[in-house]
């Protein structure tokens, strides 16, 4: 029963994601959020599929004698997890860089013409 439970949670938590998914991406595609719901997907279809493998063998077997694979469940969800916010930081790294180079370009140019006014000016009070 605890199989099911698990794999209805999984469910009603994808499903939902999708919902909102759906709703992002007209507005327009961003890195970030292609990436999280690219990760939901296949987060998603790896416990739900050892959930439901679960629920069938528990199902099959009541007293146990079958393998279970709640072990493999737990490593699949601290792997996939870990993956999916490493992910996620480096898509945000991705937009913070390229979003920063066009601001950096734009105060570097911005510095060296403010450099070129006050060196024209050092070189007049000069002559004075």
């Amino acid at each position: 029963m605890l199989w099911i439970n698990i794999a209805c949670f999984e469910l009603v938590i994808f499903l939902t994601t999708m919902i909102k998914g759906f709703t992002h991406l007209r507005h327009g595609p961003s890195s970030l959020i292609s990436s999280l719901y690219h990760h939901n997907v296949l987060y998603f279809l790896a416990i739900f599929s050892i959930s439901a493998t679960n629920a069938t063998l528990s199902v099959a077997d009541p007293y146990g004698r079958l393998i279970r694979l709640g072990q493999m469940q737990r490593v699949l969800h601290s792997v996939l997890c870990c993956r999916l916010i490493l992910d996620l930081r480096a898509s945000a790294r991705r937009t913070q860089l390229s979003t920063a180079s066009a601001v950096d370009n734009t105060t570097l140019l911005a510095a060296c013409f403010d450099r070129a006014a006050n060196t024209e000016s050092e070189i007049a009070s000069s002559y004075l």
